[in-house]
């Protein structure tokens, strides 16, 4: 009987536990064959998509210097990218 009130309370415990949202980072590993394909081929269509990614809110809290503040900075965009070639 214990067992079951002990496996009651995680069970709450897990379905009321908050995660943090995730966090978008993008990592990637390419060898050079990959490497080739891109500044052959792909580098154009990396040049076309670029700019249209939507770039999230960034807010930096300042705390060391003579002062302290907030910096928010939005609707950030790129207008031209191009790849190094």
């Amino acid at each position: 009987m214990i067992a079951y009130y002990l496996l009651l309370t995680l069970l709450i415990a897990n379905a009321s536990a908050v995660e943090p949202p995730p966090v978008a980072n993008l990592k990637a590993r390419i060898n050079l064959a990959a490497f080739k394909f891109f500044s052959k081929t792909a580098h154009h269509v990396v040049d076309i998509e670029v700019p249209k990614i939507t770039l999230p809110v960034i807010t930096c809290n300042i705390t060391a210097g003579p002062g302290h503040g907030t910096v928010s900075v939005y609707k950030l965009n790129v207008t031209k990218f191009h790849s190094p070639k």
